[in-house]
């Protein structure tokens, strides 16, 4: 027998050559691939749409299995809610028995799988052979035409030419997205509103960040946000949240704190924390890794994730060899731009904590997000929680924070967010903690702080002024019989504006009054003493 030979990977495969073993063998084929597919389906039959540009009748081998593909795509609603329902419905249509029957059913098919989540990978899988099978019966065609005579030379070539051309082989997997176009009267049909997630802070499947200054809690309020959506109560106990799954990669805290912090957290909403419906890991993955991202899609997919948090990004996006690029907003933007795929592919809400530059110049005002480090990462975002302290930390267990939120989709505010976390008693580490918030609008807050430095500086000026009066005072009690303002200025050490202030306070209170000074036989103005 004749073979020949194929290298891959440094490996050598042998196969054979002759026409009884290569061309007559089963066609490429996998059937678990096919019954994992329609396993998947019956699952989820709403994913159908999803690998419409993937797989259709056709691209399954097993008759069966193209059968109930078929049947499934034209079954009513109510005969999709469980595999019997599905079953019943396709016996009663007389087509039940073509489909492998009812045991087949729901014995080997819709128990091949336990969930949905790997529907895609499935399909593609079925797609390949289904392009494979066409390529082989292309070529068994082209072969058989070689071999009759009634076939020339040109109808050889031809049929070589459509077969190198990929005529009527099916394309594997889906066009590229920005293949897809629509058209403005779609457009205009599709109810697509944005989704609040929690009311005027979080929108559904757009990309989110939360930048704050050093030390603002933005690990803390994270925590408070996946706790009100894993258990839907208001997030800082004052914006109405949905109850959705969660899941949340933190690597820079450390597990004891994230815990610690979480109980608080629960326990100020008045649930359990093992009741929140909220996954936890504490190794980071590299968000612009696809495999990583791959795989971060199938969690998504398989727990029926909503909300994905990643604490923090400078750690999660770029390794030690591209840290070089995050001045790059071109570097950065092909970084981050797996992140907002995964949102797309999956409707998911992606969620960084991220750090805001050093160089900021009054560290007590609310924050924009042209304050976030490194480069495009205001321009990905397409909602924003910024964190600021609104006064210096005291080391009481209470911050006082700035909260600006706001989005893409038309939403915003400025909050004042005031939270306890207590402090520990210096024994025990689990007493003395707590978690209380409260938020307010922030108002005039520029208004506001204006008002108190003036008033700050007023406060500092009496002061100074009356400090300048009590030495006036002082000087004019050494002069019993008075002194002229020139000598009064001079053993003070104020200067003539200070000076003037001075002593026309004093002679409006009564304290001094104006006198005639002889010195050398002259008279002289000048001010003397009344107590």
């Amino acid at each position: 027998m004749t073979t020949a030979a194929s290298s891959k990977n440094g490996e050598t495969k042998r196969f054979p050559r002759s026409d009884a073993e290569l061309l007559d063998r089963l066609p490429p084929v996998d059937f678990d691939a096919e019954r994992m597919l329609l396993g998947s389906l019956l699952l989820a039959p709403e994913r159908l749409s999803e690998i419409g540009g993937t797989v259709g009748k056709n691209s399954f081998y097993d008759e069966r299995h193209k059968a109930l593909f078929e049947h499934i795509q034209n079954a009513p609603a109510e005969a999709l809610d469980n595999p019997k329902a599905l079953s019943i419905w396709l016996t009663a249509e007389g087509v039940g028995e073509s489909c492998g029957g009812a045991e087949y059913l729901i014995y080997k098919v819709a128990q091949s799988v336990a969930h949905s989540g790997g529907l895609r990978f499935y399909a593609e899988a079925v797609a390949k052979y289904a392009v494979k099978r066409a390529i082989l019966d292309k070529t068994r065609t082209l072969i058989q035409s070689c071999y009759a005579e009634e076939f020339t030379a040109e109808d050889c070539t031809r049929q070589a030419a459509e077969l190198a051309a990929g005529s009527e082989i099916p394309a594997v997997g889906e066009p590229p997205a920005f293949a897809k176009l629509i058209d403005s009267a779609t457009l205009a049909a599709w109810d697509i509103q944005p989704e609040f997630l929690v009311n005027g802070i979080l929108v559904k499947g757009q990309p989110a960040a939360f930048g704050g200054r050093s030390k603002t809690l933005k690990t803390g309020l994270a925590i408070d946000l996946a706790i009100s959506l894993g258990s839907g109560t208001p997030f800082l106990g004052s914006f109405t949240a949905k109850k959705c799954n969660v899941a949340i990669w933190s690597g820079e805290s450390g597990i004891s704190s994230i815990r610690n912090t979480a109980m608080r957290v629960a326990a100020a909403r008045g649930v359990s924390l093992s009741e929140c419906s909220i996954s936890w890991a504490f190794d980071l993955p590299r968000l612009s890794r696809d495999i990583d991202l791959d795989e971060i899609k199938r969690i998504i997919e398989a727990r029926e994730i909503d909300v994905v948090i990643f604490d923090p990004l400078y750690i999660c996006l770029l390794d030690g060899n591209e840290a070089q690029g995050a001045s790059n907003v071109f570097f950065m933007g092909s970084k981050l731009i797996g992140l907002s795929q995964l949102a797309q592919a999956t409707g998911v809400t992606p969620i960084v904590l991220h750090h805001f530059k050093k160089t900021q110049s009054d560290e007590n005002e609310p924050c924009t997000l042209e304050d976030l480090s490194q480069a495009g990462v205001a321009e990905w975002t397409r909602q924003w929680l910024l964190l600021a302290r609104a006064e210096p930390y005291q080391h009481d267990g209470i911050h006082r924070l700035f909260m600006r939120s706001g989005g893409s989709a038309g939403f915003g505010g400025l909050y004042r967010v005031d939270v306890a976390e207590g402090v520990i008693d210096g024994v025990n580490f689990s007493s003395g903690r707590k978690w209380e918030t409260s938020v307010a609008q922030a108002g005039d807050f520029r208004g506001e702080k204006k008002r108190q430095q003036e008033q700050r500086k007023a406060e500092r000026q009496e002061a100074l002024e009356g400090e300048h009066r009590q030495r006036l005072l002082a000087v004019l009690k050494n002069h019993p019989v008075g002194e002229t303002a020139r000598v009064l200025r001079e053993e003070s050490g104020l200067n003539t504006a200070n000076f003037g202030k001075a002593i026309t306070t004093i002679l409006k209170e009564g304290r001094a009054e104006s006198c005639e000074v002889i010195k050398r036989g002259s008279k002289y103005e000048g001010y003397i003493s009344k107590n």
